[in-house]
């Protein structure tokens, strides 16, 4: 059942971002250009030589997606935080045993 149910979730989030048109919210534009290079280059692009294609980061833009990337586990965590269920307590909660009626 847990591996349907992954596997669910899984489809869903590729529906919506496919529908949508809408990328990762936490990915690092340069590791994608990196991953999209490698392809082209596997899949028989022509490679350029002595030309800057941008393939490769420079120390400015990976402190840039660094902070980014800080902000993205930040907005994650509390994102986590506020998802996790709240402990109640008063009337109409069961306490820790549970009595099973027959």
């Amino acid at each position: 059942m847990a591996t349907v149910a992954v596997a669910r979730k899984l489809v869903v989030i590729a529906w919506h971002m496919l529908t949508k048109d809408r990328d990762d919210a936490f990915v690092r534009p340069s590791l994608v250009r990196q991953k999209v290079r490698r392809l082209e280059l596997l899949t028989g692009a022509e490679r350029q030589r002595g030309k800057w294609i941008g393939a490769f980061v420079r120390p400015e833009q990976h402190r840039l997606e660094k902070e980014l990337a800080a902000q993205a586990e930040v907005a994650y965590r509390r994102l986590v935080d506020d998802w996790a269920p709240a402990m109640r307590s008063g009337a109409g909660v069961a306490s820790g045993a549970r009595i099973s009626r027959r």
